[in-house]
């Protein structure tokens, strides 16, 4: 048996404490009679979670229920369970893909001298805040004019994954001289961004950046060996693209098609996830 656990929205254990005493269960403090809920991709395959949520169940002192469905203790057992690797393949399908845009998520802006956080309002791109078409890398644009230059920085990219679980990802952003130009790619898969965070640029009078997001795309469940069983691009077979497993592209693994997205190009990938 094995209770399947990875879908696109991300799936959520509760865990009802029914004692009259405060309990520690999976990383989490719940207080008598509390309820509160954890993602279950954090409790898969854990060293100790798992054996926590079955002893504490047989002792009634907790219930747990996944998406509203009470789990026996013979569930619990199972619920971390591998999925046979003969038996199931995963198939993304990314229709109509957005072009890549070096702005969507904040357009142009001269670096301050100040460390500064960038959110709400501030990232003022088409898409800003709200959701890519698909979970996408980030890309950040640098440029430079005459007697102009940009540091060396480790920008921090915060946001949310294809699973609704907050992510961050810190992004050397190499420093730039007079009059050029470069784009540095992210390798986490985010749906959406809440905020940036650029350091002081000590160049004296620095260039500029912008936000946006590339091509790689975020894989729904995680891939951590192997690649592609089969690609296409719109009904027709596919040049391979390029696969990043999940241990570098968190949460799960990104697939960079060989051709650039136009808005028209559609995606379909089988794959087996680990």
């Amino acid at each position: 048996m094995t209770i399947q656990a990875w879908t696109e929205g991300g799936r959520q254990l509760t865990i009802i404490n029914r004692s009259a005493q405060t309990l520690g269960v999976c990383g989490l403090v719940i207080d008598p009679y509390a309820t509160k809920t954890v993602a279950l991709r954090k409790v898969q395959g854990h060293s100790s979670y798992m054996t926590e949520l079955f002893n504490l169940k047989n002792a009634g002192k907790v219930d747990v229920s996944l998406n509203s469905d009470v789990l026996s203790p013979t569930d619990l057992q199972y619920v971390d369970a591998p999925v046979t690797g003969d038996l199931w393949v995963t198939r993304e399908v990314w229709n109509n893909v957005a072009t890549i845009d070096r702005d969507a998520i904040k357009t142009s802006f001269s670096t301050a001298a100040a460390a500064t956080t960038y959110s709400g309002t501030d990232l003022d791109g088409a898409t800003g805040t709200g959701d890519m078409d698909y979970a996408r890398n980030i890309q950040i644009y640098a440029v430079t004019g005459g007697g102009e230059a940009l540091v060396q920085k480790t920008f921090v990219i915060t946001g949310l994954d294809i699973n609704g679980q907050v992510l961050s990802e810190s992004l050397v952003v190499g420093a730039l001289g007079a009059g050029a130009n470069a784009t540095t790619q992210g390798v986490y898969a985010f749906k959406s961004i809440s905020s940036v965070y650029v350091p002081a640029d000590g160049s004296g009078v620095p260039g500029s950046y912008e936000f946006g997001f590339g091509k790689k795309l975020g894989l729904s469940r995680p891939l951590t060996q192997g690649g592609m069983i089969a690609e296409f691009m719109s009904n027709a077979a596919a040049v391979a693209g390029t696969v990043v497993l999940s241990t570098t592209g968190l949460p799960n693994g990104t697939y960079a098609p060989n051709s650039d997205p136009n808005a028209t190009r559609d995606w379909v990938v089988y794959y087996i996830a680990s």
